[in-house]
């Protein structure tokens, strides 16, 4: 089995300026309100927690992996010791097997079935912030990032994201993410990546503003979690047969 690949959430704020005449509106003006209700959304944003489903489809080896399992998502408010906000994000793949990444904006901690949790400097902070567009502000990447609507409804609106910078045009060609207009949450994301590789990450039933611990998101919880599942349960010491019933 492929390690797994470390999702990509992408997002941008600058807006593509419309070549359209005068009597169609600019393109800040119509995707300013959008991108206004997902920013005051964010703003409302503790925590979140969803089921996912990953495809990773890579033309190099004409191969289709799918994933699937739950994302915890954890703004840590600052502290003495950490002055800036804190985003923490945890991955735990159920299927195909079982295997955790975990990222906060200086480690990045990986595990897979049969092997121990590693913890690694992370390397790429742009893969961290864009993982998060839609449950941070979208003003953090307007450097990196151009977005435009591609289509929009009642029940949808999916913003297009264009590399603006040489860092964003080494990894993407494209992004795609998909808002739910009542929630303003993000539902589905489709990367294109530059080698040809496309990673469609969908959300299912999201959970907003519960309690969640930020130890989940460190490597000492993580690894009592294996060493409890690796350990085996004691069997039952088996009762003596009962006596014959006297006569």
């Amino acid at each position: 089995m492929k390690t797994h690949r470390i999702i990509v959430l992408a997002g941008c704020l600058a807006l593509l300026v419309s070549a359209a005449g005068p009597a169609t509106p600019p393109a800040q003006d119509m995707a300013a309100p959008i991108l206004q209700n997902i920013n005051a959304r964010t703003r409302q944003v503790t925590s979140f927690n969803a089921r996912f489903r990953q495809t990773s489809a890579d033309p190099t080896f004409d191969e289709t992996d799918v994933s699937s399992g739950r994302m915890y998502f954890l703004k840590k408010s600052p502290t003495e010791g950490q002055p800036a906000t804190t985003y923490l994000v945890r991955f735990d793949y159920l299927k195909p097997e079982l295997s955790v990444t975990i990222m906060n904006e200086a480690k990045i901690i990986l595990w897979q079935k049969g092997t121990a949790p590693q913890e690694h400097a992370m390397v790429d902070n742009l893969t961290m912030r864009t993982l998060l567009a839609g449950l941070t502000s979208l003003d953090e990447l307007h450097e990196q990032f151009l977005i435009s609507i591609t289509s929009q409804s009642h029940t949808r609106v999916t913003l297009k994201l264009t590399p603006a910078s040489d860092i964003a045009r080494r990894t993407f060609r494209e992004l795609f993410v998909t808002f739910d207009t009542h929630s303003w949450l993000p539902v589905t994301v489709q990367q294109n990546k530059l080698s040809g590789e496309r990673v469609t990450l969908q959300f299912e039933e999201p959970v907003v503003n519960r309690s969640i611990s930020a130890e989940l998101f460190t490597l000492a919880y993580l690894q009592r979690q294996v060493s409890s599942a690796q350990t085996p349960k004691p069997k039952p010491v088996p009762r003596p047969p009962a006596p014959p019933p006297a006569r």
